[in-house]
């Protein structure tokens, strides 16, 4: 399921969060958001409407997200938003280079 963000005209995608891999009551989220947007708050509030929806319709009762511990912004959103660490790790091609990342959860 994706979900696209835009400007207050809508005109223009400003960012998007995607919930993938649906199955057995979770599901993976990813998102990213335009630089000129970040840290004004949307993501969170984006993410705050997409996961209580997913939660309501979808019959999922924990949401993933697998984080590079390097990138402190989003660690803190994660976290904002009530995801907890799993312990485990998951790893993915990123610009050519093999990059292991956290997996965080939140229950329903």
């Amino acid at each position: 399921m994706c979900f696209v963000i835009l400007n207050k005209a809508r005109s223009k995608m400003i960012g998007g969060c995607n919930y993938t891999k649906i199955k057995d009551q979770k599901c993976f989220l990813g998102y990213s958001i335009s630089k000129d947007c970040e840290g004004k708050g949307l993501m969170y509030k984006a993410l705050m409407l997409t996961n209580s929806y997913v939660f309501d319709n979808l019959d999922v009762e924990s949401i993933r997200s697998s984080i590079l511990p390097s990138n402190k912004r989003s660690l803190r959103l994660i976290e904002r938003l009530g995801f907890k660490c799993l312990g485990d790790k998951s790893e993915l091609e990123i610009a050519g280079k093999v990059r292991e990342l956290d997996i965080y959860t939140l229950p329903a």
